[in-house]
C-alpha cells in the first residue's frame, strides 16, 4: 500500500516521499515486510519510482531505498552451503542499474549523489553474491 501511494501522481509530493521513508523504514528493520514486499515484485515499485516522469524527491528517495536494500541483503544459504541473494533484491539491482546510471547523467546534484551510493552498493553486492548459472557477476554484464 505504501509502494501504490508514492507512485500515486494524485497524491501530494510531501505525502508521497513520506509514504516512501515509511516504507524504507519497514525495509531496513521488518524481514517479513520486505520478503512481502519483494514477494509483491517491490522491484518494479522501486523502479517505477526511479521513472524518469517522477518528481525528483521520489526519485531521489527510491535511490535511497535501493541503497538501502543493497546494504544489508537479504541472503539464502542452499544445501551445499552457498550463499545467494533474495530474488527480489537481486532483480531490483540488475534492473535499477539503468536508472542508476541515468540518474547520474540527468539528476541533481543530490540524485546524482544518491546514484553513485546506490549503484556502489549494488556492485558490492553482487561481489559478495554472484550468480553462478548467470556467469559470475551480473552487472558487470549490465
Amino acid at each position: 500500500r505504501l509502494a501504490r501511494l508514492a507512485l500515486d501522481g494524485a497524491v501530494g509530493i510531501d505525502r508521497r516521499v513520506k509514504s516512501q521513508f515509511a516504507l524504507s523504514a519497514m525495509l531496513r528493520t521488518s524481514p517479513l515486510s520486505r520478503r512481502a514486499f519483494f514477494a509483491a515484485d517491490g522491484a518494479a515499485f522501486v523502479m517505477q519510482m526511479l521513472g524518469p516522469n517522477e518528481p525528483a524527491r521520489v526519485r531521489t528517495r527510491a535511490l535511497v531505498m535501493a541503497t538501502d536494500v543493497f546494504d544489508a541483503p537479504t541472503v539464502h544459504v542452499t544445501g551445499n552451503d552457498e550463499r545467494t541473494m533474495a530474488v527480489g533484491e537481486r532483480h531490483l539491482a540488475i534492473g535499477g542499474v539503468e536508472f542508476f546510471v541515468q540518474l547520474l547523467e540527468r539528476g541533481s546534484p543530490d540524485a546524482r549523489e544518491k546514484a553513485v551510493a546506490a549503484l556502489k552498493a549494488a556492485i558490492a553486492v553482487d561481489e559478495r553474491f554472484p550468480e553462478k548459472g548467470m556467469g559470475g557477476h551480473v552487472l558487470r554484464m549490465a
